[in-house]
């Protein structure tokens, strides 16, 4: 679960809801070796979250469907949504995706020991190694469905910032400061809130959040002043 862990602890700053997920990861491989079937239904139950968490932002009109529908319907709503290109390879691709939440979700309906409890002796277990299959097709998969959906939240982020030059109202009392004239701070925030993909941090908190920039702002160059200040002393 490496890379899916990685990509959303990279994009925590902007999608910090995102980090719900972090700790299932985690539980998911932990458990591969010594319970197999924990392991399998936390990848099952990855997929449907990280899936219902996509249709629900992208496609608000299906969320009462969601209730409906199986694990690897939900999936295949969700990969729908964030297919690139409408064409027959992106529609077969759909359905094998969810062809690996519908057998993640037989097996947590057969083997999970949590939702459906089991009697002593278990009589069928799954190994470490279908565990671990499970976990590297999840992983993959949730890499996939994340990165695509953080790219599309972006784009839409952009589409509706307001243009850079657009005037602050005089009477709002805000100082109406250009983007382009603070290019040591702007470089600043960019490097303290890295964001992947052709939009950057400092432009976007300029256009959509202008009073937070302006006490970003505010506080770098004070900040800048005690510096020099503390030079001068010396």
């Amino acid at each position: 679960m490496h890379k899916a862990s990685t990509l959303i602890r990279a994009n925590q700053g902007q999608f910090p809801e995102c980090a719900y997920y972090l700790p299932l990861l985690t539980k998911a491989r932990r458990n591969s070796r010594l319970h197999p079937d924990i392991c399998i239904e936390i990848c099952k139950s990855l997929l449907e979250g990280i899936s219902k968490t996509v249709v629900i932002a992208l496609d608000p009109a299906s969320k009462e469907d969601l209730d409906n529908k199986s694990v690897h319907q939900i999936v295949r709503m969700a990969a729908r949504v964030l297919r690139y290109n409408d064409d027959q390879v992106e529609d077969d691709f759909v359905t094998r995706a969810s062809s690996l939440a519908n057998a993640m979700g037989t097996l947590r309906n057969v083997r999970g020991d949590i939702s459906h409890g089991k009697s002593v002796p278990k009589e069928v277990n799954s190994s470490e190694d279908l565990a671990k299959l499970c976990l590297q097709m999840t992983d993959a998969l949730a890499f996939y469905m994340l990165e695509s959906f953080f790219v599309i939240q972006r784009k839409a982020l952009a589409a509706a910032a307001l243009p850079a030059t657009e005037p602050v109202p005089a009477s709002s009392g805000i100082p109406d400061i250009a983007y382009d004239q603070n290019p040591d701070f702007n470089d600043q925030l960019d490097a303290d809130n890295p964001v992947a993909g052709k939009i950057l941090y400092s432009d976007a908190l300029y256009r959509l959040y202008y009073e937070d920039y302006v006490i970003e702002l505010k506080a770098y160059q004070d900040a800048q002043q005690e510096a020099l200040e503390g030079e001068d002393d010396q």
